[in-house]
């Protein structure tokens, strides 16, 4: 007995298989995920110098002195902060005293150009003390580069008060300075 729903039944069936096939064909073999990246903040730091700085003794008619080899000293930074961070560096006397009625000038140039990235804005000038004190401001992510004519050079000069006097002891002073990179507040 043939009955019509014997190939009813295969014509659903095989429209049915067919559909499943277009459907795994057509199904997707990849798969995607959010992938988290971040770099831990870095600071590093180095002073480059071809020598240590001294000063010598003022004498009566220089108010002001600043030996050759105080304007060959380099201060080479890395950064990396989150976004909207930034750092700074600062500079205080750690060691030694300044002879009396003289004080030590630094000088920060601009950066010589010779990195990359979000480098700081120099204060140009301090008196230094033992107190830290700010010489470069809003370091973002970035290099200066490394050595001597890379970074920000750095200027000192010895100032005498205008009264100093002649009895004042101003040799075998040395004085040591400590240069710290940190976060802004």
């Amino acid at each position: 007995m043939y009955s019509i729903r014997k190939p009813f039944f295969f014509i659903v069936l095989s429209i049915l298989f067919i559909s499943i096939k277009i459907n795994v064909l057509a199904q997707s073999a990849s798969a995607s995920t959010n992938l988290g990246l971040s770099i831990p903040a870095i600071a590093l730091l180095d002073i480059k110098t071809d020598n240590e700085i001294s000063f010598s003794a003022p004498n009566q008619s220089i108010s002001t002195i600043t030996p050759e080899s105080t304007s060959n000293t380099w201060i080479n930074y890395s950064s990396i902060v989150a976004a909207g961070s930034s750092n700074k560096i600062t500079v205080n006397i750690s060691g030694g005293t300044v002879p009396e009625q003289t004080s030590i000038k630094l000088s920060t140039a601009a950066d010589a150009g010779h990195g990359g990235g979000n480098v700081g804005t120099p204060i140009h000038e301090v008196i230094l003390s033992e107190s830290p004190q700010d010489i470069i401001t809003n370091i973002g992510s970035c290099f200066t580069g490394a050595g001597t004519n890379n970074g920000h050079q750095l200027s000192y000069a010895w100032i005498a008060d205008a009264n100093i006097t002649e009895n004042n002891n101003y040799n075998n002073n040395a004085i040591e300075l400590t240069y710290t990179i940190l976060a802004s507040e």
